[in-house]
C-alpha cells in the first residue's frame, strides 16, 4: 500500500479507543513500573499513566495528529484542542492542561497544525513550528506560559516531511531547544535535495548549532546527549506487516553531544521494521523507550526499552498506545 495506507494510519491513530476517566484501568494504556508516562493519541485519546492509575487528559478530540509533551513533574501537558473548521482547514488551539487543576489554558490558534509541541522542563515556555508564508519554510514560535506572550525565531529551514511534522525537545536548563528541519543537500540525487537535519537553538539569542543529519531529537535529562533517528535508507521504502508504504518511520537510533560531537549509533532495525515518533528518555538518562510501528491500521506500536550503556534492547510491550514522555511519578 502507499499514500492511502498512510492516511488511514494517521486517522486511526487519532480515533482509537475513546473514553474512560481519571484513575481508570485500561489495558491499552501503557504503564511502566516506577514511571509516569504520557501516552495515547493526541488529541483524540491522551493520558498520563502511572502503575497505580490514569489521568485522562483528552478524549474524542477528532482526527487531528500531533506530538504532545509534558513537564518534568508531569503535571502540565501540552497538546491541541480542535476548534472547528475555517476557510483554510481545521482550526486548532495550542493549549496546556493542568492535571492538579483539571483545567485547560488556550494560548493561540493555528490552522491545520501537524507536528510537535514541546514544553520546557520547568513548564515556563512551550514551542512549536509555524509555517512561514506560503512557502515550505518555518519559524519556531515560543509562548511564555505565565503571560501568554509570543515570540518567533528567524526562519530556520523547511518543514520536515511528510506534512511538516517537525519535532523538538528542550534542554534541561530550559535555555536551548533541539529541532528537526530540512536543509539543502548536495543535490546529487532526488533524495539528497533536502536533508533532514538536527539543530540546536539558544532561545534568547537565536544562535543555531548543527548537531547532524537526522530527525525527532530528544534531549537527555542529564543534558549530555541528544537522541535522534538517523535513517540509513530511503524513507519512502518502509515496510510494515501490512506491506510497503510511506509511513514516516526511521530505522536507526543515534545519539550525539549537543554540539554535534561524539555521535554514535545505538540501534539499527532490520529492513522491514521502523521506529516512529521520537525517542523517550528515562528521568535518569540511562534508558530510552522506543516506539516501533506494529499495526498501521490501528496505530498501535511495539515499545522497546534500550539500556544506553550496554545497548541492550528489550521488548516491553506489543500492540500498545505509543509513549511520548517519561517522568518520575509524583
Amino acid at each position: 500500500m502507499s499514500r492511502g495506507g498512510l492516511s488511514r494510519f494517521l486517522v486511526s491513530c487519532a480515533l482509537l479507543w475513546l473514553g474512560f476517566g481519571a484513575a481508570s484501568k485500561r489495558d491499552s494504556y501503557t504503564r511502566l513500573r516506577g514511571a509516569a508516562l504520557l501516552t495515547g493519541y493526541a488529541p483524540a485519546d491522551l493520558a498520563v499513566t502511572t502503575p497505580e492509575g490514569t489521568w485522562k487528559v483528552q478524549e474524542d478530540g477528532g482526527a487531528v495528529y500531533v506530538f504532545p509533551s509534558f513537564s518534568r513533574d508531569h503535571r502540565i501537558v501540552v497538546s491541541v484542542r480542535p476548534k472547528g473548521f475555517g476557510a483554510s482547514g481545521e482550526v486548532l488551539a495550542i493549549a496546556a492542561y493542568s492535571i492538579p487543576e483539571k483545567r485547560w489554558t488556550e494560548f493561540t490558534q493555528i490552522v491545520d497544525f501537524r507536528g510537535g509541541i514541546a514544553i520546557s522542563p520547568d513548564a515556563s515556555r512551550l514551542a512549536f513550528a509555524v509555517k512561514q508564508g506560503e512557502e515550505a519554510g518555518f519559524r519556531l514560535c515560543f509562548i511564555d506560559m505565565a503571560t501568554g506572550a509570543m515570540s518567533f525565531s528567524e526562519e530556520v529551514g523547511r518543514y520536515s516531511r511528510p506534512y511538516g511534522r517537525n519535532k523538538m525537545s528542550w534542554s534541561p536548563d530550559n535555555r536551548r531547544i533541539a529541532y528537526d528541519v530540512y536543509q539543502p543537500g548536495s543535490g546529487a540525487s532526488h533524495n539528497d535535495e533536502w536533508v533532514p537535519t538536527i539543530e540546536v537553538m539558544e532561545v534568547d539569542t537565536g544562535k543555531v548549532t548543527k548537531v547532524g543529519k537526522g530527525s525527532a531529537p530528544s534531549w537527555s535529562p542529564s543534558g549530555e546527549w541528544i537522541a535522534y533517528f538517523d535513517n540509513s535508507r530511503d524513507w519512502v521504502t518502509r515496510m510494515d506487516r501490512k506491506g510497503w508504504s510511506i509511513l514516516p518511520v526511521e530505522d536507526r537510533l543515534s545519539i550525539a553531544r549537543p554540539d554535534g560531537s561524539d555521535s554514535r549509533i545505538l540501534v539499527t532495525l532490520p529492513e522491514d521494521r521502523g521506529f516512529w515518533g521520537a525517542p523517550v528518555w528515562s528521568p535518569g538518562s540511562s534508558s530510552i523507550l522506543l516506539n516501533e510501528v506494529w499495526d498501521q491500521d490501528t496505530g498501535r506500536v511495539i515499545i522497546h526499552l534500550l539500556e544506553v550503556s550496554t545497548r541492550k534492547l528489550t521488548r516491553k510491550f506489543r500492540n500498545k498506545d505509543p509513549v511520548y514522555g517519561w517522568a518520575e511519578p509524583k
